[in-house]
């Protein structure tokens, strides 16, 4: 496989994954809203860009589905999270045993995410068309100069 063909193929991971823990954080400028309203923005968003074939559009449907799903069932370990460190944070002291088992926790959480959407993102990616992972690489290539500034 070719350096480019590598490199394709790594931004267009790169570039889902990162969109699709950014839909489970509400950032992208979507702030406010459910869940689901912002898959379906972020669906409608990939499904445009990539020009997205009837097939890949019920893959993608399905890939959203279940990451909404995902992101409530974790809504209650962060929920609870947030509590315990807010209760931390109140107490007085600040016992750095329970912020690491904290950060574990939150690490946790995040991980089986990542994990999550990656193995996703390489089911849509096997469906892509050469043109549609040109596209998606191009957009990645446009995102990462509106981000250098930020790193």
């Amino acid at each position: 496989m070719s350096n480019l063909k590598l490199a394709n193929r790594a931004a267009v991971v790169v570039f889902t994954a990162g969109a699709l823990l950014m839909l489970g954080c509400g950032h992208g400028g979507w702030h406010g809203g459910s869940i689901e309203k912002k898959a379906d923005k972020f669906a409608e968003r990939i499904a445009s860009r990539l020009d997205l074939n009837a097939d890949q559009k019920k893959l993608l449907v399905r890939i959203k589905t279940e990451a909404v799903e995902k992101i409530k069932s974790q809504k209650p370990q962060r929920i609870k999270l947030n509590e315990d460190l807010s209760a931390l944070v109140k107490s007085g002291t600040l016992d750095k045993k329970k912020l690491l088992d904290l950060r574990q926790k939150k690490t946790a959480l995040n991980r089986e995410m990542e994990d999550f959407v990656i193995d996703r993102v390489i089911e849509l990616y096997k469906t892509l068309t050469p043109e549609q992972r040109q596209k998606a690489a191009e957009h990645l290539s446009k995102i990462g100069g509106r981000m250098k500034d930020r790193q």
